[in-house]
């Protein structure tokens, strides 16, 4: 990932459209946005999700990476100052739904088969 990301760094002047400006103003705020990137989304990203991969059930713990669409939706709007939308809203709202379905606690009587006429 540091071979991969100096290369694109080095390119990304270049090659990138709308191209790379070299204006005092618009360069703090890219090389904000590029520090932003290595320290929140790869750095601070990495060290929290293998602590909890370490201190909790993966399987649980996945259900989490459904957030990462989300934040960088938020990152845009507080950074590049993109508009929210109502779906981003119902979005987060189906996505916090869901991370708390799978991270529920499970009932501690298994359920019997649907259909299968057994009884407790």
């Amino acid at each position: 990932m540091l071979f991969g990301g100096a290369v694109l760094l080095l390119a990304s002047p270049f090659l990138e459209h709308p191209h790379f400006e070299w204006e005092k103003a618009h360069l703090v705020k890219e090389l904000f946005v590029l520090g932003w990137m290595i320290l929140m989304s790869s750095i601070a990203q990495f060290v929290s999700w293998y602590y909890v991969l370490r201190n909790s059930d993966p399987g649980k713990a996945n259900a989490f990476l459904f957030l990462i669409p989300l934040f960088g939706v938020l990152s845009g709007w507080m950074i590049l100052g993109e508009t929210l939308h109502w779906y981003v809203f119902t979005g987060a709202l189906c996505i916090g739904l869901g991370i708390y379905l799978v991270n529920r606690p499970r009932s501690d009587s298994p359920a019997s088969p649907v259909g299968t006429g057994a009884a407790n």
